[in-house]
Parts: C-alpha cells; structure tokens; sequence
C-alpha cells in the first residue's frame, strides 16, 4: 500500500522540484517540453546546482535505467554504470557538483538500494542495501548535506524502515535515526535547508492514522509541524534553496484522493 502511495506521488515531486526555470518558455504557456523521447514512467529528476554553466539534469526511469543531459534536455544518454534492473526513486547532487569534475553523486532506488559515483555514473563507487533483509523496503528520498561543498553527510528516507544518516559520504554503514517517531517509518522525502547549520525536514504517509505528516529535526529529537494535515499523506516536501521560510507540500486529501500544493510561510 505504502508503495502505491509512492509511485503515484513521484509525478507530483517533480513538480516541485522544478522550481528553477530550466527551460525557456513559450509566452502564455506554463511548460514546455524538452527534447527527450521516452514512453516510460519518469520517477525521478535532478537538476545540476551549477546548471547556468553545465547544463546538466538526470532522469531516473522504469525500465530505461538513469538518464542524463548536458545540454538542457535537448540530447540525452544513458548513465552505463547505473544497474538497468533498478528504478532510481531520487537523486542527490551536493551544492558544489558540476559535470564532468569528478564531485560525487547519488542515487537510491525502489527495491532499497544506494548507489554513488564519481563520474555520472559510468562506473559505480559505494552501493548499500537498506533491504537486506527482504522486506520489501523501498527507499524515497536521498539528500547531501553542505551548503556550499558536500561535507560527507547523506541522509536518506525509506518506505518501510524510516530515516538513515551517513557521515561518510556513504561508504560503510548507516544509522537509523527514526528515533522512535512511527509515522517517519514511512518517510516520503526529505529536505535540507540552506541554512547553517542545515535542518533537516521529512515528511510522512499517514496511512489514515491521526499523526501530524512533517517533522523537523534538532540533534536526536523530531519535532511535529503542521497540525492542520493530521492523518493527511504529505507524498512530497520542498524548500527553495536560500528561502527556508517557505515550505511547500505535495499531498493527497483525505476527502477525494486528489493530489494537492500547500504553502507554508514560516
């Protein structure tokens, strides 16, 4: 159930992603499609943080295997090293990554498996199985700590085992630090802020329960935020870089299923 939730949550996280313009616009018309040919299910996108220079984006697909751009979408071309078995669910790429610069990158995946690289993925550098005891848990969500360079912390959140921390820019293991909140046991994304010291946001599938869907964490505790989305499943959270006073929340109403953005300022 948790994972249908998922999977049909991903369509609506790219929108909020895309909160940069990464592609002209025609006048009077919100999108615009860009040059990729691909019948396929998109699950999940990356944008360069120094895009203005490398032009570069990543796609993450089902049954195309991980794509990317450096030439704003126009071609694209597959990332070889990425197992074409794997559905990559999110894709981390630190404050100082730049194409073709040797900085790392991440990738997890649906069937609970993190994958990093050094060289857009022609080759694979760490891998971590979050399901190694074949439980069916998936992973959502992957971020990189840093505000201006990666500082080797990596978060990630799980469908089915909660919120892991990485100190080591992902090598060796990795610590649980759910801390006891049960609804974070599905985790459906999370965020970094781009304040320092970074905080770090997640957000939850409620799965009818009455718990509140966003926390924030401070040192070892989750604190609950918006009270008014009790028992709501938040599928996607984001938080502009330089503007950490806007969150907003892709989520599904409990009265008709319909997927919807809430902002708060705050």
């Amino acid at each position: 159930m948790a994972r249908k939730i998922f999977l049909k949550s991903l369509l609506m996280g790219l929108l909020l992603l895309l909160s940069v313009q990464i592609f002209a616009q025609i006048p009077g018309e919100g999108w615009v499609r860009i040059g990729i040919c691909y019948s396929g299910e998109i699950t999940a996108l990356a944008v360069s943080p120094n895009y203005d220079n490398d032009k570069t984006l990543f796609l993450g697909t089902i049954e195309g295997g991980l794509l990317m751009s450096n030439d704003r979408g126009e071609n694209w071309r597959v990332c070889e090293g990425f197992p074409c078995d794997e559905v990559a669910t999110s894709i981390a790429l630190p404050r100082n990554y730049e194409y073709n610069t040797g900085k790392q990158m991440f990738v997890v995946t649906q069937k609970g498996h993190f994958f990093s690289s050094i060289n857009e993925f022609q080759t694979v550098r760490y891998f971590y199985d979050f399901d190694s005891s074949q439980r069916g848990i998936s992973c959502t969500s992957i971020v990189a700590g840093g505000v201006t360079n990666f500082n080797g912390i990596l978060y990630v959140g799980t469908l089915g085992a909660g919120v892991f921390r990485n100190g080591t820019g992902g090598e060796g293991g990795w610590e649980n630090i759910t801390y006891g909140i049960e609804i974070l046991t599905n985790c459906s994304s999370l965020e970094l802020t781009s304040e320092s010291p970074q905080n770090l946001w997640a957000s939850a599938l409620a799965l009818g329960k009455p718990y509140q869907p966003i926390y924030k964490l401070s040192g070892t505790t989750w604190t609950a935020y918006a009270s008014a989305l009790t028992g709501v499943d938040v599928l996607d959270l984001h938080i502009p870089w330089g503007n950490p006073q806007y969150i907003y929340a892709a989520t599904r109403t409990k009265e008709c299923g319909i997927p919807q953005i809430m902002v708060q300022i705050g």
